[in-house]
């Protein structure tokens, strides 16, 4: 007994040892989609204006390659004299307060329309991801240069800017009004105060990086394995958070927005932004068409089973059905159109291929199908006038037609088109995915040069492909022009 027991303590233990390695690898490799960058918007070198550099740093988590799914860990603002840098959380930070005025050069001076351009490119410069209109106009009030931040639904926004009266900046406010105002035309002027990202030099990188890790104070992932019932194989799931804490936070770890499912198998990493995105995963789909078959109604309330893990059903809409060789599981109703999850099988009830779709509709029952190597898309495309495949247009009456049927649903399903070809020349084409089961194109004698024996062609042709060689389907016909 006492042998039994401490195998099992072993067994046990070795297991949980197993499974902490391979949180710990997994951490590694999410530590690789963390990047930095730095832009250097304005260089100390490049400008009269400011006797600093200003570069706008950030630390990204990569979630996945869609740029619209990375997570920010950092956004800040650095200033860099030297080797001495102080952070910013954003542009109001260092404009709106004397933090700008201290980083002013000392001999510039706001006097001339030639003053206001060079002020007016680093205010346009800094506030360059604040979106409105007249953005970088400037005008002048009561005597007092302003530069206009943005103008939205008739609120002007602009930087006040007070002077000495020898032309030093003393102090620059921020005001929203609704004002109406004359802009000056010969300050408006362009140009560039920033560095490449190769004009940086490594010791300057060296100084930001440092900065950088004393402003983010903390980060960290966590993860948990997450457990699918009825999934089979060697894919590991695990739910996971990004907390991140820096100098600019409150004082709690802000964990918003940061959730993600990473997916690993056989050494190879994959992270989705939720659950229900695991169905846009190819490492998980193989794992579920390994997992299960569907034969028949009981074996699809098993794989129905499992997708509720995933993405839940409305009840009053949950239902599944099967059409031809798809299995269609509707999860909810958006008005009268059902989304949900398609499964092709074969005979064997062998899943082929897995989908989710917004909008089901008989053409995703078609698109499904093609994902069978042994189904045979038909397009049926058929001749219908004129018969004897030779038009005759009459030189008068100026027009004729040419007509043909196809299987519209094959064709929009795979985004197939026809294109029209006169004599070797493209004259026309139907668009990708409005295609309809009867064809017809009309013909002018004015398309055809004088004369008769000219060739047209009508080719089934993949999405945007212009090449006649490419054809899938030809019809040929000729056309003649008479003229009694």
């Amino acid at each position: 007994m006492k042998k039994i027991i401490l195998l099992s303590l072993t067994l046990f233990f070795s297991i949980a040892l197993l499974a902490q390695k391979d949180i710990e690898n997994a951490k590694k490799y999410l530590e690789t989609k963390i990047t930095k960058s730095n832009e250097f918007l304005i260089a100390k070198d490049k400008q009269q204006v400011l006797n600093v550099d200003v570069v706008k740093s950030a630390i990204i988590f990569n979630k996945t390659e869609d740029q619209y799914n990375q997570q920010s860990i950092l956004n800040c603002y650095l200033l860099k004299n030297g080797a001495t840098i102080s952070a910013f959380q954003s542009v109001d930070d260092i404009i709106n307060t004397q933090v700008f005025i201290k980083a002013l050069n000392p001999q510039f001076t706001l006097k001339t329309p030639e003053d206001a351009s060079k002020l007016r490119l680093v205010f346009l410069t800094l506030a360059k991801d604040d979106w409105g209109t007249k953005r970088g106009e400037v005008f002048k009030k009561d005597g007092t240069w302003c530069f206009v931040k943005k103008l939205n639904f008739e609120k002007l926004t602009y930087y006040k800017v007070s002077t000495s009266d020898a032309g030093k900046i003393t102090k620059v406010e921020e005001i929203t009004e609704s004002l109406d105002v004359e802009y000056l035309p010969d300050v408006a002027k362009d140009g560039d105060y920033g560095k490449k990202s190769e004009e940086i030099s490594a010791s300057d990188k060296e100084l930001i990086n440092k900065e950088l890790k004393k402003v983010v104070k903390e980060y960290r992932f966590t993860l948990k394995p997450l457990l699918i019932k009825g999934l089979s194989g060697n894919l590991k799931l695990y739910e996971g958070n990004l907390a991140a804490l820096n100098m600019f936070s409150t004082g709690r770890i802000d964990c918003e927005n940061r959730a993600f499912v990473l997916a690993e198998q056989n050494n190879k990493y994959s992270i989705v932004t939720s659950k229900e995105e695991l169905l846009n995963n190819q490492n998980f789909l193989q794992a579920l068409m390994q997992s299960y078959t569907i034969k028949n109604e009981e074996e699809a309330k098993s794989f129905e089973a499992l997708i509720d893990q995933i993405k839940p059903a409305e009840a009053k809409d949950k239902k599944f059905y099967k059409k031809d060789n798809v299995w269609c599981f509707v999860r909810d109703k958006f008005f009268d159109d059902s989304r949900g999850i398609l499964v092709l099988v074969d005979n064997a009830g062998k899943i082929l291929h897995i989908q989710q779709f917004d909008k089901i509709t008989d053409l995703d029952f078609v698109r499904m199908k093609t994902h069978d190597p042994n189904f045979k898309l038909d397009y049926a495309f058929k001749l219908v006038e004129p018969k004897d495949k030779i038009l005759k247009i009459h030189h008068k009456k100026g027009e004729g037609y040419v007509e043909i049927s196809v299987n519209a649903d094959a064709m929009n399903a795979t985004d197939k088109s026809i294109v029209s070809v006169i004599d070797g020349e493209i004259v026309d084409s139907t668009s990708v995915g409005n295609v309809e089961a009867k064809f017809t194109h009309y013909i002018s004698a004015k398309q055809l040069e004088d004369g008769t024996k000219h060739t047209l062609k009508y080719l089934v042709m993949p999405a945007g492909c212009k090449d006649p060689r490419k054809a899938l389907e030809v019809i040929e016909i000729k056309a003649d022009i008479v003229y009694r």
